[in-house]
């Protein structure tokens, strides 16, 4: 599918970073995705790498509205994946940069336990730490 080409081409970008193309990449992906494919598993990953790219770009406002239309769309058609627990981290790492520690221990909480329940046991632990570090 075009629209997985273009999410591996701006992840590509991304990890080179051409940190310019890969947005621009992603964003028409993510149209794509919206309008003709919303069922399609790259749709919350494109939204996933747009976030990134934009905490990254100290853009903190818009990595939240990604990472949380992302949300929406794993806790709708895409539960239970290691997706959906590393979504959860990265608002929560948001969350936790800004001060925002009750909001930051809620998502650290709900990817801790969605990993224990995937058996990721070496990023549940990494959650334990994180929360741990939240409330020092």
């Amino acid at each position: 599918m075009y629209a997985d080409c273009l999410l591996n081409l701006g992840v590509l970008y991304h990890s080179s970073e051409r940190i310019k193309d890969a947005e621009e990449v992603l964003q028409l992906c993510l149209q794509l995705y919206s309008t003709h494919f919303p069922q399609a598993k790259g749709y919350p990953l494109s939204l996933v790498d747009l976030g990134v790219i934009c905490s990254r770009e100290n853009r903190p406002e818009e990595a939240e509205q990604f990472w949380l239309w992302a949300l929406m769309l794993y806790k709708t058609n895409f539960t239970d994946s290691k997706e959906h627990a590393s979504c959860l981290e990265s608002v929560g790492e948001l969350y936790a940069d800004c001060g925002r520690v009750a909001e930051a221990t809620e998502k650290f909480e709900a990817a801790l336990q969605l990993y224990t329940q995937l058996g990721a046991l070496s990023k549940a632990k990494d959650c334990k730490s994180a929360l741990a570090s939240l409330w020092q």
